[in-house]
């Protein structure tokens, strides 16, 4: 019996390795940025993070209503054809799963085959239009954002 209870413990022990294995990783983290905290470089890349936080999360909203847009046409051009499209949310994880590049069930093949001209047409512009706000905002705010920061820190 007294082995049974030893390898129930182990077992529970291994379920748990995963969650100390994130602490750990996590503490490690923490402790490479204390050891790099006194580096010039690394002051400027905290700095340019710190300043950058609440246009990402400006980003963030606008990417979510352009997405929101495109899940919306998608729900009404192909929600009665596809069950994948046949609600708003359901419309709104096909376009996230399209944006990933997941071809999933019926629905891609929905959209790219029997969507004729309008569904690649749907699909080149989800892909572009979203490709090239993101590029573009992330690049406005990082390189702007770093240029204060070195300027600020004086490198």
């Amino acid at each position: 019996e007294r082995v049974l209870d030893q390898a129930a413990l182990l077992a529970d022990a291994q379920a748990e390795l995963p969650w100390y294995l994130a602490a750990l990783a996590g503490v490690l983290c923490a402790r490479l940025v204390v050891a790099l905290s006194w580096s010039a470089r690394f002051n400027v890349v905290s700095a340019t993070v710190h300043r950058t936080f609440g246009e990402m999360a400006h980003l963030l909203v606008v990417l979510a209503s352009v997405v929101g847009g495109f899940a919306v046409v998608g729900h009404l051009t192909f929600g009665g054809r596809a069950q994948a499209f046949s609600s708003v949310g359901g419309a709104f994880g096909a376009t996230l799963l399209f944006l990933r590049h997941y071809r999933h069930d019926e629905a891609h093949a929905l959209v790219a085959g029997e969507g004729g001209w309008l569904g690649a047409l749907w699909l080149w512009a989800l892909t572009g239009v979203v490709s090239l706000l993101l590029v573009r905002i992330v690049l406005a705010v990082v390189v702007r954002a770093y240029a204060e920061a070195r300027a600020q820190v004086g490198e």
